[in-house]
């Protein structure tokens, strides 16, 4: 398992304990983040994690297989290490992505699907207040990426979706009210507010 962007290593750290992984791969290019992380995973086995201390992006591709993890990052962020990795020889026909991205999903998921990704899963996550995608992607997925979600909405409470919806519509209805135009982001607002109530 690859922890990008791993921060102080929560996501690691859970897969060290659960045992689920053969070696946990932590990598975050901030010095304080993996000094931290170093003292707490000190009593392990040694042979069961690897710390990265290097922007992930500059990770070789072609060392990276398994799990790998983007978690708390922004949706440019994590196309551009992709994007980056991709070029160092990342094949993704031996990885399976987890994503949970904070920022800009319409262009993160356009990116994934010209990489020729698919969904095997997709949940909807709500945490102080805050709604999280997380999308499990690989090439042998069994479901396209969609531009709003296709299992978001059967994965969850729906008072849980109708407010992430309610969210995602929140800018397109301030953008229509202040005159500004743009087809797909009208037929965007149409498709929210059908998926609206139809959970209603």
């Amino acid at each position: 398992m690859w922890d990008m962007g791993c921060d102080h290593g929560h996501l690691g750290l859970l897969g060290l304990k659960a045992q689920k992984f053969s070696k946990i791969h932590f990598v975050d290019s901030a010095i304080s983040a993996t000094n931290t992380l170093v003292n707490k995973i000190c009593d392990y086995d040694s042979e069961s994690f690897c710390v990265h201390h290097i922007d992930m992006g500059k990770v070789p591709g072609d060392q990276v297989s398994g799990e790998v993890v983007f978690s708390g990052l922004g949706g440019k962020t994590i196309e551009k290490a992709l994007a980056s990795l991709l070029e160092s020889g990342l094949d993704l026909n031996r990885v399976d992505l987890v994503i949970s991205a904070q920022s800009l999903l319409d262009d993160l998921r356009v990116f994934l699907r010209q990489a020729g990704l698919k969904l095997k899963a997709e949940y909807l996550v709500c945490e102080n207040s805050q709604y999280f995608e997380v999308w499990h992607l690989s090439m042998d997925g069994d479901y396209p990426i969609k531009e709003l979600g296709s299992l978001l909405w059967s994965s969850c409470d729906i008072s849980v979706s109708t407010g992430h919806l309610q969210k995602i519509l929140a800018p397109y209805r301030i953008k229509q009210d202040h005159g500004h135009q743009d087809l797909n982001k009208d037929l965007r607002i149409s498709e929210i507010e059908e998926i609206l109530q139809s959970s209603s």
